[in-house]
């Protein structure tokens, strides 16, 4: 199995790191200038034969809910295109996640559109595996991770509120992701200049409250409920967040603990602080979406090496059955050789019988 390596792309940098077994280790860091994008070459070739992930944390992420008729093969094809294209401009990394079946009338289908709208920011890096040939395995954002985590808690909260908020810290800034049984919505990120705890903790207060109402305004929620807001806090900071993200009418606080969230999912490298973003790194790996954002072209390494892994694996699946098969006639053959023995010595002693009762018969006669 080929060596994974990750990518953590914010704002401003790249950040790559080599995962084995949960653990992470980071490699190195770069920018998206000249010079930066040289080591990134330089690195990529000294890593050719690697699987590749790009995590993106960044701002111009649009989300937008639709209805849709439902229907299959070329024309849902053509269908989603239109809407991505209207709702986004024709950006090339965009995705449509289904959401389910409405239950009345044509049972049409509710979509969330979504997608990376800054292109600019994604073409150095994107082009730089393209020109390497490296097996880019997806591009994903930190909401789409965040989808695993959600779900696996809406599975988990039967008979409690099904509509919730994420609130997670990491060098791109504070990211608050809504989520409605179990499925994403919407998310947003709010950057933070100085990146401290205190930054931190004054942007999850203010900000849990704007996106209520934003929520209310767009009717994702109801007015008057209690939305429960999930904060990632690493435990020597949870009193930190508790003494000053106090609970209203509109929003109850819940403070789950970084380290062992990322203990019970695998991840072996500890956080120093509650910066998330390791342990979405480990779920992009570890639960890895059906869904991504880059199209077949980004992905044509990572397609063709899936199909040499299969085309291997099915050679090795034929020889094994040949290598039974084999195996199978020879013991077939030392049995029949054995049968056949067998035969030949009860002949040889029926023909020495035989040869004795002519004797006898002679003398008697």
């Amino acid at each position: 199995m080929p060596q994974r390596r990750l990518f953590y792309l914010d704002a401003n940098r790249l950040s790559a790191f080599l995962w084995h077994s949960g653990k992470l280790t980071k490699e190195d860091s770069f920018t998206s200038d000249g010079g930066g994008l040289e080591l990134f070459a330089a690195y990529l070739s000294a890593n050719k034969q690697s699987l590749f992930y790009l995590l993106a944390d960044v701002v111009d992420e649009g989300f937008q809910p639709d209805v849709i008729p439902h229907v299959q093969g070329r024309d849902r094809t053509a269908l989603l295109k239109r809407k991505n294209d209207q709702f986004f401009h024709g950006a090339p990394l965009n995705l449509a996640i289904l959401l389910g079946r409405e239950t009345t009338g044509r049972r049409d289908d509710k979509m969330l559109f979504t997608a990376l709208t800054k292109t600019q920011l994604f073409e150095p890096w994107l082009d730089a595996l393209r020109d390497a040939e490296c097996q880019l395995a997806g591009v994903y954002s930190l909401p789409l991770i965040a989808n695993t985590f959600a779900i696996e808690r809406a599975r988990k909260s039967r008979g409690h509120p099904t509509q919730f908020l994420v609130v997670t810290w990491t060098r791109a800034g504070l990211r608050q992701t809504f989520f409605d049984y179990g499925r994403l919505r919407f998310s947003r990120l709010t950057p933070l200049p100085n990146d401290t705890l205190d930054e931190c903790i004054t942007a999850c207060s203010v900000e849990s409250a704007r996106i209520y109402q934003y929520l209310i305004g767009y009717r994702l929620i109801n007015r008057g409920l209690t939305l429960p807001t999930l904060v990632l806090t690493h435990p020597a900071q949870t009193t930190s967040f508790q003494e000053r993200c106090r609970d209203s009418n509109e929003i109850r606080f819940e403070f789950l603990d970084l380290i062992a969230e990322s203990s019970r999912h695998g991840l072996k490298t500890v956080s120093a602080d509650s910066h998330s973003e390791s342990l979405f790194l480990h779920l992009m790996v570890r639960n890895t979406p059906t869904q991504q954002f880059a199209d077949s072209t980004a992905r044509r390494f990572f397609r063709l090496w899936q199909t040499r892994v299969a085309l291997n694996s099915a050679s090795l699946v034929i020889l094994l059955s040949c290598i039974i098969f084999s195996s199978k006639l020879m013991l077939q053959r030392y049995q029949m050789q054995d049968e056949s023995e067998e035969i030949q010595h009860q002949a040889q002693v029926v023909g020495q019988q035989y040869k004795v009762a002519l004797r006898l018969r002679v003398i008697i006669s």
